[in-house]
């Protein structure tokens, strides 16, 4: 599949859809939500590969090895460079392969290193999956598992229907979120005699009901250190006051709005390390680096450049000419 730069439904001239197809890399945030961008996002899924799977090296013997004894025994499993080396935060060692040798050797592996360190070994559910949407009405009236089960040959694990809200009932979309068993999701898509065409499915970022902090869900909020705040006035929450005497202010970015404000500085942030963790496939912590990588710092008002006026560029020829002269002219005698 190929789509045309520039003109209606294609992605922006100035960027280059190789980039994102071969390479993995990102557009800007203004070019991400362009209208021209929908036909990028289909692009995306046209080449995927079996060599790229992520592993987690996990145990107590691991998180106790330094850089050089870790590096010393990934050797000892391959040759070859893993396409990608990270700690997580519990210590354990996430791997991506790069070729299907090193798939089979962390397969079977039971120890780590020369000393045969006991370890784990486990595939990484979330990366070595992807999500994509459809839009199709046909479905809309069958269950969940009727879909999964006509779309299973494809490598569809999971269906999950979007709900929009209309007149405070939640009603039913033609908007489904395909999970793959796969790290790439196809471009497109049989659904019975249909041949539906997926995007790319970026999460928005997770908002905790109980601390209003982004990252993580009610479900996984630590209650010894975070504590239930107002979503309004960023205080400890206060009961059931309708509507909060305020002032308003953010918990993630301390301005002045609400916490849920989807114009919140974090939250664009979170939002473009999602895109980046999906698009490019690699982890939170990568994603977050590689972003940092990309902004740029606007040089100071005073540091910039300014143009010489006419006066300086005068001052400066007569100078010149003075001092050719002065080398030029003559001792005398």
């Amino acid at each position: 599949m190929s789509v045309e730069s520039g003109g209606p439904g294609g992605p922006p001239d100035d960027f280059n859809l190789y980039n994102v197809t071969h390479r993995g890399e990102m557009p800007t945030l203004k070019q991400s939500q362009s209208r021209n961008y929908k036909a990028l996002k289909v692009a995306f899924f046209t080449h995927p590969s079996d060599t790229e799977k992520y592993f987690v090296i996990g145990g107590e013997e691991i998180r106790k090895l330094n850089i050089f004894e870790i590096h010393r025994g990934l050797k000892c499993i391959s040759s070859e460079n893993f396409k990608i080396i990270t700690r997580l935060n519990s210590g354990d060692l996430l791997l991506q392969t790069s070729s299907t040798q090193q798939i089979d050797c962390l397969k079977n592996l039971t120890s780590f290193g020369a000393d045969k360190k006991a370890v784990t070994i486990s595939e990484n559910g979330a990366l070595n999956k992807s999500q994509a949407i459809i839009r199709c009405r046909e479905i809309m009236k069958l269950d969940m598992e009727t879909i999964q089960e006509g779309l299973n040959d494809q490598k569809v694990v999971h269906v999950q229907r979007l709900k929009r809200r209309e007149n405070n009932t939640w009603v039913d979309t033609a908007t489904h979120i395909l999970t793959f068993d796969s790290p790439i999701c196809p471009a497109e898509i049989n659904v019975g005699y249909l041949v539906v065409k997926t995007e790319l499915y970026i999460p928005s970022p997770f908002r905790c009901v109980i601390c209003q902090r982004l990252g993580h869900t009610k479900k996984r909020c630590d209650s010894k250190k975070n504590t239930p705040t107002c979503g309004y006035c960023a205080k400890p929450l206060h009961g059931n006051e309708e509507p909060c005497p305020g002032p308003v202010k953010c918990v993630n970015c301390l301005g002045n709005h609400p916490s849920s404000s989807r114009a919140c500085p974090k939250f664009i942030e979170e939002k473009e390390i999602n895109a980046i963790r999906v698009t490019m496939r690699i982890p939170y912590k990568l994603a977050r680096e590689e972003l940092k990588k990309r902004k740029f710092v606007q040089p100071a008002a005073h540091m910039k450049p300014t143009a010489p006026d006419n006066q300086s560029k005068k001052t400066f020829a007569s100078y010149k000419a003075n001092f050719c002269k002065s080398i030029t002219k003559k001792p005398k005698n």
